[in-house]
Protein backbone atom coordinates (compact mmCIF):
# COMPACT_ATOMS: atom_id res chain seq x y z
CA UNK A 1 0.00 0.00 0.00
CA UNK A 2 1.42 3.45 -0.85
CA UNK A 3 2.39 5.43 2.20
CA UNK A 4 0.23 8.43 2.98
CA UNK A 5 1.63 11.63 4.49
CA UNK A 6 1.22 11.56 8.28
CA UNK A 7 -1.56 14.14 8.30
CA UNK A 8 -3.77 12.21 5.84
CA UNK A 9 -5.82 9.10 6.68
CA UNK A 10 -4.93 5.81 5.04
CA UNK A 11 -6.93 5.11 1.94
CA UNK A 12 -8.19 1.61 1.17
CA UNK A 13 -6.83 -0.20 -1.87
CA UNK A 14 -9.22 -1.15 -4.67
CA UNK A 15 -9.44 -4.68 -3.24
CA UNK A 16 -10.14 -3.36 0.27
CA UNK A 17 -12.76 -0.91 -1.04
CA UNK A 18 -14.51 -3.76 -2.82
CA UNK A 19 -14.66 -5.65 0.49
CA UNK A 20 -15.96 -2.54 2.32
CA UNK A 21 -18.70 -2.13 -0.29
CA UNK A 22 -19.69 -5.81 -0.07
CA UNK A 23 -19.55 -6.14 3.73
CA UNK A 24 -22.92 -7.41 5.04
CA UNK A 25 -22.06 -8.27 8.64
CA UNK A 26 -20.70 -11.73 7.84
CA UNK A 27 -16.99 -11.96 7.03
CA UNK A 28 -17.21 -15.18 5.01
CA UNK A 29 -20.08 -14.22 2.69
CA UNK A 30 -18.72 -10.68 2.33
CA UNK A 31 -15.33 -12.07 1.30
CA UNK A 32 -16.99 -14.30 -1.30
CA UNK A 33 -19.05 -11.40 -2.65
CA UNK A 34 -15.97 -9.17 -2.88
CA UNK A 35 -13.85 -11.88 -4.47
CA UNK A 36 -11.24 -11.96 -1.70
CA UNK A 37 -10.10 -14.88 0.43
CA UNK A 38 -11.70 -15.54 3.79
CA UNK A 39 -8.26 -15.39 5.43
CA UNK A 40 -7.60 -11.93 3.96
CA UNK A 41 -11.03 -10.70 5.12
CA UNK A 42 -10.38 -12.00 8.65
CA UNK A 43 -7.07 -10.11 8.69
CA UNK A 44 -8.89 -6.92 7.76
CA UNK A 45 -10.95 -7.30 10.95
CA UNK A 46 -8.22 -8.41 13.34
CA UNK A 47 -4.99 -6.59 12.51
CA UNK A 48 -4.65 -3.04 13.84
CA UNK A 49 -2.82 -2.08 10.64
CA UNK A 50 -6.21 -2.30 8.91
CA UNK A 51 -8.17 -0.22 11.44
CA UNK A 52 -8.98 2.27 8.66
CA UNK A 53 -10.94 -0.51 6.94
CA UNK A 54 -13.13 -1.06 10.00
CA UNK A 55 -13.73 2.69 10.29
CA UNK A 56 -14.77 2.79 6.62
CA UNK A 57 -17.22 -0.08 7.19
CA UNK A 58 -18.65 1.72 10.24
CA UNK A 59 -19.03 4.97 8.27
CA UNK A 60 -20.80 3.10 5.48
CA UNK A 61 -23.11 1.37 7.95
CA UNK A 62 -23.94 4.71 9.56
CA UNK A 63 -24.98 6.12 6.17
CA UNK A 64 -27.17 3.08 5.47
CA UNK A 65 -29.22 3.38 8.64
CA UNK A 66 -32.67 4.63 7.83
CA UNK A 67 -33.93 7.33 10.13
CA UNK A 68 -37.45 5.91 10.39
CA UNK A 69 -36.37 2.35 11.26
CA UNK A 70 -35.99 1.39 14.92
CA UNK A 71 -32.73 -0.33 15.75
CA UNK A 72 -32.44 -3.29 18.12
CA UNK A 73 -31.86 -1.21 21.24
CA UNK A 74 -34.83 1.05 20.50
CA UNK A 75 -37.12 -1.96 20.04
CA UNK A 76 -35.85 -3.48 23.29
CA UNK A 77 -36.52 -0.21 25.17
CA UNK A 78 -40.02 -0.12 23.69
CA UNK A 79 -40.80 -3.71 24.66
CA UNK A 80 -39.39 -3.11 28.15
CA UNK A 81 -41.59 -0.05 28.63
CA UNK A 82 -44.65 -2.12 27.67
CA UNK A 83 -43.61 -4.90 30.04
CA UNK A 84 -43.19 -2.40 32.88
CA UNK A 85 -46.47 -0.66 31.94
CA UNK A 86 -44.63 2.64 31.50
CA UNK A 87 -46.41 3.35 28.19
CA UNK A 88 -50.06 4.23 27.94
CA UNK A 89 -52.36 4.60 24.96
CA UNK A 90 -55.66 6.36 24.39
CA UNK A 91 -58.67 4.12 24.00
CA UNK A 92 -62.06 5.36 22.84
CA UNK A 93 -64.97 4.09 24.90
CA UNK A 94 -68.38 3.27 23.36
CA UNK A 95 -69.64 6.56 24.81
CA UNK A 96 -67.07 8.43 22.70
CA UNK A 97 -64.90 9.54 25.59
CA UNK A 98 -61.21 8.69 25.58
CA UNK A 99 -59.30 7.17 28.46
CA UNK A 100 -55.64 6.40 28.98
CA UNK A 101 -54.97 2.68 29.40
CA UNK A 102 -51.86 0.72 30.28
CA UNK A 103 -50.92 -2.49 28.46
CA UNK A 104 -52.99 -5.50 29.45
CA UNK A 105 -51.51 -8.84 30.48
CA UNK A 106 -51.59 -10.23 26.92
CA UNK A 107 -49.63 -7.24 25.57
CA UNK A 108 -47.15 -7.46 28.44
CA UNK A 109 -46.67 -11.18 27.82
CA UNK A 110 -46.04 -10.59 24.10
CA UNK A 111 -43.52 -7.81 24.90
CA UNK A 112 -41.81 -10.17 27.34
CA UNK A 113 -41.61 -12.87 24.67
CA UNK A 114 -40.19 -10.50 22.04
CA UNK A 115 -37.67 -9.12 24.50
CA UNK A 116 -36.63 -12.65 25.51
CA UNK A 117 -36.24 -13.67 21.86
CA UNK A 118 -34.10 -10.63 21.14
CA UNK A 119 -31.80 -11.67 23.99
CA UNK A 120 -31.83 -15.37 22.92
CA UNK A 121 -33.32 -16.40 26.26
CA UNK A 122 -35.23 -19.26 24.65
CA UNK A 123 -32.41 -20.72 22.58
CA UNK A 124 -32.41 -24.42 23.34
CA UNK A 125 -29.85 -25.36 20.68
CA UNK A 126 -26.53 -23.83 19.86
CA UNK A 127 -25.66 -24.47 16.25
CA UNK A 128 -21.94 -24.42 15.62
CA UNK A 129 -20.63 -24.60 12.11
CA UNK A 130 -17.35 -26.41 11.57
CA UNK A 131 -15.86 -26.60 8.13
CA UNK A 132 -13.76 -29.56 6.98
CA UNK A 133 -10.45 -27.76 7.53
CA UNK A 134 -11.33 -26.90 11.14
CA UNK A 135 -12.45 -30.49 11.71
CA UNK A 136 -9.08 -31.76 10.48
CA UNK A 137 -7.26 -29.41 12.87
CA UNK A 138 -9.37 -30.63 15.81
CA UNK A 139 -8.97 -34.29 14.92
CA UNK A 140 -5.21 -33.97 14.35
CA UNK A 141 -4.88 -32.68 17.92
CA UNK A 142 -6.27 -35.96 19.25
CA UNK A 143 -3.29 -38.29 19.71
CA UNK A 144 -5.20 -41.57 19.59
CA UNK A 145 -6.61 -42.37 16.12
CA UNK A 146 -9.45 -44.43 17.60
CA UNK A 147 -10.52 -41.45 19.68
CA UNK A 148 -10.25 -39.17 16.64
CA UNK A 149 -12.51 -41.53 14.66
CA UNK A 150 -14.98 -41.67 17.53
CA UNK A 151 -15.09 -37.86 17.71
CA UNK A 152 -15.61 -37.65 13.93
CA UNK A 153 -18.50 -40.14 14.12
CA UNK A 154 -20.07 -38.29 17.04
CA UNK A 155 -19.88 -34.99 15.15
CA UNK A 156 -21.44 -36.55 12.07
CA UNK A 157 -24.29 -38.02 14.11
CA UNK A 158 -24.78 -34.66 15.83
CA UNK A 159 -24.79 -32.81 12.49
CA UNK A 160 -27.39 -35.20 11.03
CA UNK A 161 -29.59 -34.60 14.06
CA UNK A 162 -29.34 -30.84 13.60
CA UNK A 163 -30.40 -30.97 9.94
CA UNK A 164 -33.95 -32.20 9.68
Amino acid sequence: MPKQPNNQPKLPTVKQQRYIDCFNGDIKSSAEAAGVSYQYAKELHTKTYYSHILRAIQRREGKNRKKGIADREERQRFWSSILRTELTRLQTLPTGSKVEVTPDFKEMLKASELLGRSEADFADKLIIGIDEKMLQVILSAIPNKDWANAVREALLIYAKGMVK
